[in-house]
């Protein structure tokens, strides 16, 4: 099936009217006779487009807008006001809401398969845009990581080759006695001091180590 549309109207004929026009032109019709079923409606079947009558009772197309906005999954839904040419300032306020374009009652089959197709073409745009920019995120992130792991890499052979020389130095000088068989103990203590450090050193390009694999 096509794309999906759900058409929200309390008049029977009117929503009719508008699914037959839709399905015999290949989308996937869904229909809700207040705005309180079709706000259930819209949450579980994520339509493409909602095409929503104003007046109606228990929640009216203004109150049902409200509610598809703050919802963080069907804000992104389009939607179109189904109103009577007397209607002007509700149009308006619908458009100041966040509707995406208004049809006119009475209105005809290529006034609505219009309205239809140039709006889920234009949320098509949105997503496909919201999916280019991700994606490019996502390669961006992906060409840091392995900068980051390249230079935690050179940071380790860097820090390890000269940390392993101090570090075998340290330990001869500790091994090798004075002439009276005895060494200062200054002596010991800068020595003591010296491979404490390097053995520091040695610690941190482990970590390194660990955090480039």
């Amino acid at each position: 099936m096509g794309n999906k549309v759900l058409i929200i109207d309390d008049e029977a004929g009117i929503r009719e009217s508008i699914a037959d026009i839709l399905t015999v032109s290949g989308y996937s019709v869904l229909q809700a006779k207040s705005g309180k079923m079709g706000l259930e409606m819209a949450s579980r079947e994520m339509p493409d487009l909602v095409l929503c009558d104003i007046m109606m009772p228990e929640m009216d197309g203004f109150e049902f807008l409200t509610y598809l906005k703050a919802n963080q999954t069907t804000r992104l839904i389009p939607l179109v006001f189904l109103t009577a040419k007397a209607e002007r300032q509700a149009q308006r306020k619908g458009m100041n809401l966040g509707a995406d374009d208004y049809l006119l009652k009475p209105f005809s089959v290529d006034e609505v398969l219009h309205v239809v197709k140039t709006r889920i073409r234009k949320k098509q745009e949105i997503v496909e845009g919201f999916e280019s920019r991700i994606q490019a995120l996502q390669y961006q992130n992906k060409i840091k990581e392995a900068k980051i792991e390249e230079l935690l890499f050179a940071i380790s052979n860097d820090i390890r080759e000269p940390v392993s020389k101090i570090l075998s130095i340290a330990r001869l000088i500790a091994s090798t006695r004075c002439d009276n068989g005895e060494k200062s103990e200054d002596i010991k203590n800068l020595l003591s001091y010296l491979e404490q450090n390097c053995q520091n050193l040695d610690k941190v390009v482990n970590v390194i180590d660990r955090l480039s694999e």
